[in-house]
């Protein structure tokens, strides 16, 4: 078998879609080496995270000519080799015409924050993902939902029948398939100063990842009851309200600012935590809950969305919406280390489900029941 992919992300990207497209591809190198991937991205990056990944030989990697801004888009079905069975796009969308070229299609939709969170997108950007996604969910002849949440979602919006959707959970990355040891763990907390017992946060600072709320919950904590709070987020749209508010409130003690990280140093950090807060208002999957899952960390999350779907019984659930009930379930999982030891073990047993042979195996099922489909 023979498998395209739109491979920008892959290259280009270092968080949620570009980690998805590496260890989709990554995974179906290692599960079924005995076929080919072709991955189209009109640059390429030297980054070490990506070459490791292409020095496997089943992968061809392609270049399309055409528009800088609009490859994807246009043109670029006129550019496959016509031996390809099936052209697989990981982020949302399918290159017009490839409904006539004669190769089978799928497409992965991870979510629709575009529609449910449109004020954090200018309105030509709204425009263009309805656009590429409708387009794209209309001429696949199959369509992955990251979530059931993100399928739900699809039939809801889009009117898409349910028959033609599968949910393909994300699987987390291979630097997640051990636990760091200790020297790991203290080295990490030497190198970015961190306190012994922290509690972390993982996201962006954006408005969707509900970080001011978080902070607002810290208030309502008694200082001395605080545990320190260690907040991985990138981004700067919020930086200087999320400052002003740390200040305003006297934080600065109990809220350490560390940014994006590199995301193989992301286990350390979730093995050295007592919990992970990830509060987010709306997401396709969260992938940081089952990361911290997969290191013994329990998790703190949204009752709403996906969120129970990728914490299981290794979380305990808040309204993202209430500062006193996010307070309440931080003091209660904080204190409480025989809760954390539970949450702890059926995290590790329930994020099997997630596992990388079982996902590519389902990814790899749809695959063929598609090219059946063409003979």
């Amino acid at each position: 078998m023979i498998i395209g992919y739109d491979a920008k992300r892959f290259f280009h990207n270092f968080s949620g879609l570009g980690n998805y497209s590496r260890t989709l591809i990554s995974n179906l190198c290692k599960f079924y080496p005995q076929n080919k991937f072709r991955l189209y991205t009109r640059t390429l990056s030297k980054n070490p995270v990506v070459s490791s990944i292409l020095d496997q030989s089943q992968i061809e990697t392609i270049q399309p000519t055409g528009n800088k801004l609009f490859w994807r888009s246009m043109g670029m079905v006129h550019q496959f080799k016509p031996d390809m069975d099936i052209y697989h796009g990981l982020s949302h969308e399918l290159p017009i015409g490839i409904s006539k070229s004669g190769i089978k299609s799928v497409v992965t939709i991870h979510d629709l924050i575009y529609h449910f969170f449109p004020h954090d997108f200018p309105w030509i950007d709204r425009k263009v993902y309805h656009f590429k996604f409708r387009y794209a969910c209309a001429q696949a002849d199959h369509i992955i939902a990251i979530s059931e949440s993100t399928k739900k979602d699809l039939v809801s919006i889009y009117n898409i029948d349910p028959k033609k959707i599968s949910v393909v959970y994300q699987p987390v990355s291979p630097v997640y398939d051990y636990l760091p040891a200790t020297y790991e763990i203290e080295k990490n907390k030497l190198k970015y100063q961190l306190p012994d017992r922290y509690n972390l946060f993982v996201g962006a600072l954006t408005k969707r990842k509900n970080l001011l709320n978080v902070l607002e919950a810290y208030t309502l904590i008694p200082e001395v009851a605080r545990t320190p709070l260690v907040v991985l987020a990138g981004g700067t749209r919020l930086l200087n309200k999320v400052n002003r508010f740390i200040s305003a409130h006297q934080l600065k003690s109990s809220v350490l600012l560390l940014g994006q990280i590199d995301s193989w140093e992301l286990p350390a950090f979730y093995a050295g935590a007592q919990l992970t807060i990830y509060p987010s208002l709306y997401e396709g999957f969260g992938l940081p809950i089952v990361e911290s899952l997969a290191m013994g960390t329990p998790v703190i999350t949204s009752q709403m969305s996906s969120m129970p779907e990728a914490g299981g019984p290794g979380a305990l659930y808040i309204d993202p919406n209430d500062p006193q009930n996010i307070a309440e379930k931080i003091m209660e999982l904080g204190e409480d280390p025989s809760l954390q030891n539970r949450l702890g073990m059926e995290g590790l047993k329930y994020i099997q489900k997630f596992e990388a042979q079982k996902v590519t195996k389902q990814l790899m099922d749809i695959y063929s029941q598609i090219l059946e489909l063409k003979k």
